[in-house]
Order: structure tokens, then C-alpha cells, then sequence
């Protein structure tokens, strides 16, 4: 009855497509690049260190629909002011542990979307991921790791760079000890930590001339002992590695979007633009 040729359904789709975010068919919590503030040492944290942030009713509402008692260990509550003098109730955290389900890039500049760099546009990346907490009751046993949920890590600028690299940097990393134990298990299997480390900030001046400002690059942390315990801690596991593939074949219209020139999409509920932060200067 309800059955229609599927010459017909994909043209339609197509053009409807054209004129709307597509968007991911489950829920997510998106999370963007929270640069840190050096005029912020006493909050600490990702308010002056840098990391990731996420609107809180948001991700409030995500814990509520999936019994979550809240965002994972590390995030704390903040508030930004961003373009417009807006005030946004966030969660932050220096950074996330995630496992990559997918990714996604573009350029943008003049209200257009480029599917390949364009001189003039600025880097945009989504990646998206699961989620982990880490749990250790007692500091004298080794942490466990217990699946979260879904999160979109967001980039815009010299932090997409930044974002894109931790993909290699964390493959590079394994790879000695991946291929010799597991050499059939890519490294996306396999969590990481992406944010920023280590005792003091670490800013960096980007920009040219009076367009300057100071960004926390984000990175991902790699451990000075990587062994066979270490990625057996680390591996998702063959039940998880399925959930992430079926999250990955869902997604797959939204991942796939970004790969033609287009205009951006408009109206409520599209995460593509998260607030801006203060490197948003051309490259």
C-alpha cells in the first residue's frame, strides 16, 4: 500500500534535502572546542586550560531520556558569553574519552558550504563518537571504562586542524603494539582522550596583524607505556564495536552531506554553527 518506486523517492528526498539540515536520527550531545581564557586562572579547568563544552540544558535532556545521573566524571558547570552578548549554561571538561564512529569536514565563507578547502573559508570538522567515563573506585586497581553515549566533538578553525590530527597521531601511537597483537582491529576501536593536558595552558597566538587572539590547542593524549594491558583496557569490545557500526550506518546521510557544495540550512535545531569561539579568523 504504501510501497513507492525508488526513482521516485530519491529524487524528492534529494530536492527536500536541499532546503534542510539532515540531520542524525538518534540523539547525540554535541560538544564544541571551549578555548581557555588566561584571565580566568582561579576558575581552572577548561574555563582557563581550554577543552570542550556543551550547551547544559542539552545535554540535561539527553541524561534524562537515557537514565544518565549526568554528564561523565570531569565536567563541570560554567557559563560563556558568545556573539550577541548571549549567555550560555554549559558543561565543560578539559577533555572527553571517545571512541570515533565518523567524521566529516568542510569550508566555509559568505554563507556557502565547500565540500574541498577553498582559499579565504574556514575549516569546519564534526566528528562523530561514543562517549566513555572513566571509573575507578579504588586509586590502587586499574580503571575500567563504561560506554556513555553518542556526542558530535565540533572544530571550527585552527582547532579542526587540531581535531583532524588527533585521528593520525592516535593510529601512529597503537600501531607498534596494534599490529604485532591485533592487526586486523583498526585503531578507531580502540578510546582515546582528546582535550588538553598537562599542568600549565598552553596558548597560542593565531591570526595575522590586528586579527590576532589566543587559542588552547586540543590534542590527543598519549600515554608514555602503550602494551598489550593498555589496549585491553582501551578496546571497545566486539558488543560495542557493533553499536557504533549501527550508529554509523544511520548516520550515514548526515556524514555524507557535507561532500557537495551547498548553501547552509537555516531554522531551529541545526548544531552545524555552535557558538563561535575567539579564533574565528581566516587562515
Amino acid at each position: 500500500m504504501f510501497d513507492l518506486p525508488k526513482d521516485v523517492t530519491d529524487q524528492i528526498d534529494h530536492n527536500l534535502e536541499q532546503h534542510g539540515a539532515i540531520t542524525l536520527p538518534f540523539d547525540v550531545v554535541y560538544l564544541w572546542v571551549h578555548n581557555g581564557d588566561d584571565k580566568l586562572e582561579k576558575l581552572g579547568g577548561a574555563d582557563y586550560f581550554g577543552g570542550w563544552s556543551g550547551k547544559k540544558p542539552d545535554c540535561d535532556t539527553y541524561c534524562e531520556a537515557r537514565g544518565l545521573k549526568g554528564m561523565p566524571a570531569g565536567f563541570s558547570e560554567t557559563s560563556k558569553r558568545v556573539s550577541g552578548g548571549v549567555k550560555l549554561e554549559l558543561y565543560c571538561s578539559r577533555f572527553v574519552l571517545v571512541a570515533p564512529i565518523g567524521f566529516r569536514e568542510s569550508w566555509s565563507m559568505d554563507r556557502s558550504r565547500f565540500a574541498e578547502y577553498t582559499p579565504g573559508a574556514r575549516h569546519h570538522v564534526q566528528m562523530l563518537a561514543y562517549m566513555y567515563e572513566k571509573h575507578q573506585p579504588d586509586p590502587k586497581q586499574p580503571s575500567s571504562y563504561i560506554p556513555w553515549g553518542a556526542v558530535v566533538l565540533t572544530a571550527k578553525g585552527f582547532q579542526a586542524n587540531n581535531l583532524t590530527r588527533t585521528l593520525t597521531a592516535w593510529a601512529n601511537a597503537l600501531d607498534p603494539v596494534r599490529r604485532k597483537i591485533c592487526p586486523d582491529t583498526p585503531a578507531h576501536f580502540f578510546l582515546r582522550g582528546i582535550g588538553t593536558w598537562g599542568k600549565e595552558p598552553n596558548f597560542v597566538e593565531v591570526g595575522s596583524g590586528n586579527k590576532k587572539s589566543a587559542i588552547t590547542p586540543i590534542d590527543v593524549y598519549v600515554p608514555e607505556k602503550i602494551d598489550e594491558a593498555a589496549l585491553s583496557s582501551w578496546f571497545v569490545g566486539a558488543d560495542m564495536a557493533s553499536v557504533m557500526a549501527d550508529l554509523a550506518q544511520q548516520a550515514k546521510p548526515w556524514l555524507e552531506a557535507w561532500s557537495s557544495n551547498s548553501k547552509p540550512a537555516t531554522g531551529g535545531g541545526n548544531y552545524d554553527n555552535p557558538p563561535e569561539e575567539p579564533d574565528d579568523l581566516p587562515f
